[in-house]
């Protein structure tokens, strides 16, 4: 969830700019407002490849690059996961 005018493509850049070791790509799939979010609000939704070259990824490397992403955007745009 994120502001209204916070455009989605700051925040795909945002995540892109972290350039971390397992993000392939990253590709917005949906925008939502409406029912179960607030007003002034929208609920964007991106695709994230991750992706080793040598080895299968962990669930911990997951989770950590996941969080990873989150964090930068809660940092740059007041950004929160929807629940």
């Amino acid at each position: 969830l994120v502001d209204q005018q916070v455009p989605a493509d700051d925040l795909l850049q945002t995540m892109l700019q972290l350039n971390h070791e397992y993000v392939q790509d990253i590709a917005l799939f949906d925008l939502y407002q409406g029912q179960g979010v607030a007003p002034g609000k929208k609920s964007l939704a991106f695709k994230i490849i991750l992706q080793d070259s040598q080895k299968s990824l962990t669930d911990e490397e997951i989770e950590s690059a996941v969080q990873k992403l989150l964090a930068a955007v809660a940092k740059s745009h007041q950004a929160e996961l929807r629940n």
